[in-house]
């Protein structure tokens, strides 16, 4: 099962998807994949950091620890993560940066 999520502007923290139990992240450390992909030299922003589980942790980690794709007038960015099977989810927790690019 995937789920995909779409915003003005894709700068997210964590994403934890919740089974039925509504206890366990089953989005944690699966496969994941955005439309775009942001670097600042050598340090590139990929999907797989928005289900790492670190921003369920501290919720004001800033550009080092999230997903965050380009501002280059992609209108519809996008990121996916791969459940790897298909179940009940229960919920979807997304959690922005706390600084300048939480919109």
């Amino acid at each position: 099962m995937r789920i995909f999520f779409t915003s003005s502007s894709v700068s997210v923290i964590d994403v934890a998807v919740v089974d039925a139990t509504g206890r366990v992240n089953v989005a944690l450390n699966r496969p994941s994949w955005s439309s775009s992909l942001h670097c600042d030299g050598a340090d590139c922003h990929s999907s797989d950091r928005a289900f790492d589980g670190v921003g369920a942790v501290d919720h004001y980690v800033t550009a080092a620890g999230c997903v965050h794709g380009t501002a280059s007038g992609e209108f519809y960015p996008w990121t996916a993560v791969d459940l790897l099977a298909p179940m009940y989810v229960d919920g979807v927790d997304v959690t922005a940066r706390g600084d300048c690019c939480g919109t």
